[in-house]
């Protein structure tokens, strides 16, 4: 797995789709150094991820 780097404008809005995705990618990245880069876990990682950073939002609010 490797950290995603995106060509687009990125919005400076936190909320935005790329910087939603953004967010995503480089924590399931984080995840999977954290993890020892384990194979095949890509999909579960993101998954992860995607619940941390909601969780982290909706605590915020």
């Amino acid at each position: 797995m490797k950290k995603h780097h995106h060509n687009d404008p990125v919005a400076h809005n936190p909320n935005s789709r790329p910087e939603i995705h953004e967010a995503i990618a480089t924590r399931a990245y984080e995840l999977w150094q954290e993890q020892g880069k384990p194979e095949n876990q890509a999909d579960e990682l993101w998954l992860q991820a995607e619940r941390e950073l909601k969780a982290e939002k909706t605590a915020h609010v």
